[in-house]
């Protein structure tokens, strides 16, 4: 589990970087988001080349049901974003979001997911995101997202012994910036 981890933080590593992760206090809540067109420099090129072999380090560790399973999600959610199309090209991702347990509920989610959407908002670009966790669609849809596809995992697979699991891929539109009440243009 450890080259999971690994490859995790060299991801958010490079968004840290490049100043794409915000924080909440003492990390009580972060997000992690990725503009459009963003250019790869040195680091970056050498950090994604070892991806693949941190992927296939942690790919042994997994059964074989467990890596049909990840091909079958990656392939369902891959065609889920084609849906989009070319305009998710142009599109702001949300990556993560996380909070504390114990910072819930204190509005510091809310106020990162509209720091990256004010970026957007103000580029004229939507963003999107994926999200796992039935439970933050209500809150994901009172910041704006829509959901435009939904992939249900373990639905028809007799090996799943829990409950299905559903992943909804969000949009929210860009809005309008507002100052003394006007809109601008």
């Amino acid at each position: 589990m450890e080259e999971w981890r690994l490859s995790l933080g060299l991801q958010l590593g490079l968004r840290v970087r490049k100043g794409l992760v915000w924080t909440v206090g003492n990390a009580d809540s972060m997000v992690d988001y990725k503009p459009p067109n963003q250019a790869e420099d040195d680091i970056d090129k050498v950090v994604n080349a070892l991806m693949p072999f941190f992927g296939g380090v942690m790919s042994q560790m997994l059964s074989p049901q467990q890596k049909k399973r990840g091909a079958t999600f990656s392939k369902a959610f891959r065609e889920a974003l084609e849906s989009v199309g070319e305009r998710r090209k142009e599109m702001f991702e949300l990556s993560g979001l996380a909070t504390r347990p114990a910072m819930q509920g204190r509005g510091y989610g809310s106020a990162l997911v509209r720091l990256v959407t004010d970026i957007a908002d103000a580029e004229g670009r939507a963003t999107w995101l994926g999200s796992s966790n039935v439970v933050n669609t209500g809150f994901y849809e009172y910041l704006g997202f829509r959901i435009v596809e939904s992939i249900t995992l373990g639905e028809s697979d007799p090996t799943w012994n829990e409950d299905p699991i559903v992943v909804n891929l969000m949009i929210r539109e860009p809005r309008a910036r507002v100052s003394a009440g006007r809109p601008h243009s």
